[in-house]
């Protein structure tokens, strides 16, 4: 019959485009590196060298002193160099003191070089971020529009966000983005690049804690992630989890207002909203979250073939629950709760309205670390 033969047709189109959805995905694969950082699929130049050595000082502060029985003279705007630094930091950070010629480029994104780099006077090191340039030399309005939104991020505090130290400006380096090092790296490298590091379920549960409460704080400033994945979420030395990489964060028109359009970001996290071109807000972060729930859970890329997703365009891919359900049965380990596998499927419900918000996700989880909610998952 005809409508036999169009649900065929259907099944096949959907076929068709789910094998697309895995060929990119092995295309992702492909270009991600150790895990800290997902490069750009489109080619670029060698990492350049880092920037020459400058002064970085707060904005508030006077110009630096000269020396003495020297005529103290005001630089040019354009070779201002302004960093905006956190309260215990010391008024004046010296570009000299940082071993540039020591960095260790840590990665590449789509927009930027990271680099490791020890400050010799504060004895620690940083993360510098060199934002790449377009082929003429200068900045895309992608990039200055990115340099607004950072800016925004030294209004940022909280435990679980990655510490924003200063941004650097200047008609010769370019915006360069100063934050803490997270010693131990991604938790995606964690999670899929260390398989010989054992991780208990309730010590999975305390990390997805972790994140939904930074996600948390984000959503109550209204910034929206938008790119929330294992890649962007970082480990200091005792393991305390930090949301980072804010790079495609956007301001939200209210706590649950829609004002964003357009897929960006990671597609393996992309909500249904963002992935169809619809308009989305905060509960896009939901959906991202609750991806990288399943991905702890299992501890499994959250790749098509190993993540199942629905053969459905009109729900874009979304996460089969019922098979993610039957894979933590069989993968997720012995402690962990069968209330954040709930969590989980709530999360990535294809309907934004029916997902829970990042705040009350963080109150589930921390009801999830008790004695009594701890065991092996059930159906």
């Amino acid at each position: 019959s005809q409508a036999a033969a169009s649900q065929v047709a259907a099944s096949e189109e959907d076929g068709l485009t789910m094998a697309s959805l895995k060929a990119a995905s092995r295309l992702h694969r492909h270009v991600t590196n150790s895990g800290d950082s997902t490069l750009s699929t489109s080619p670029t130049q060698p990492p350049p060298a880092l920037p020459p050595q400058a002064s970085l000082h707060r904005s508030r502060q006077q110009q630096p002193q000269a020396a003495p029985g020297a005529r103290a003279t005001s630089p040019a705007p354009q070779k201002q160099a302004t960093i905006h630094c956190e309260r215990d930091l010391p008024l004046s950070i010296d570009w000299r003191q940082f071993d540039l010629d020591g960095a260790q480029l840590l990665g590449e994104g789509a927009f930027a070089y990271a680099y490791k780099v020890h400050h010799r006077g504060l004895g620690k090191a940083f993360v510098l971020k060199s934002l790449k340039r377009t082929g003429d030399g200068e900045f895309s309005q992608e990039l200055c529009n990115f340099r607004k939104e950072v800016t925004t991020m030294q209004q940022l505090e909280h435990r679980n966000v990655l510490r924003f130290y200063g941004l650097l400006y200047t008609k010769k380096l370019g915006l360069t983005i100063v934050t803490e090092l997270a010693e131990r790296g991604s938790l995606h490298a964690l999670l899929h690049k260390r398989p010989d590091e054992r991780l208990s379920g309730l010590r999975r549960v305390l990390m997805a804690k972790q994140v939904a409460s930074g996600v948390a704080y984000l959503h109550s400033r209204s910034i929206a992630h938008r790119d929330l994945t294992s890649s962007n979420c970082f480990l200091r030395a005792d393991c305390t989890v930090l949301v980072g990489d804010f790079g495609l964060a956007a301001a939200a028109a209210a706590p649950n207002g829609l004002a964003a359009v357009g897929c960006v970001g990671s597609f393996l996290y992309a909500s249904p909203e963002m992935f169809l071109g619809r308009p989305y807000g905060v509960a896009t972060d939901a959906y991202s979250f609750g991806v990288l729930l399943c991905e702890l859970a299992l501890r499994l890329p959250p790749e098509p073939d190993r993540l199942p997703r629905l053969a459905d365009s009109r729900l874009a891919f979304a996460v089969d629950v019922d098979e993610f359900r039957r894979l933590a049965v069989q993968l997720a380990p012995p402690d962990w709760p069968a209330g954040a596998v709930q969590l989980a499927v709530e999360c990535v419900n294809p309907e934004p309205d029916r997902r829970p918000s990042l705040a009350d996700a963080a109150r589930r989880l921390d009801a999830c670390t008790l004695p009594s909610a701890v065991g092996r998952v059930v159906l």
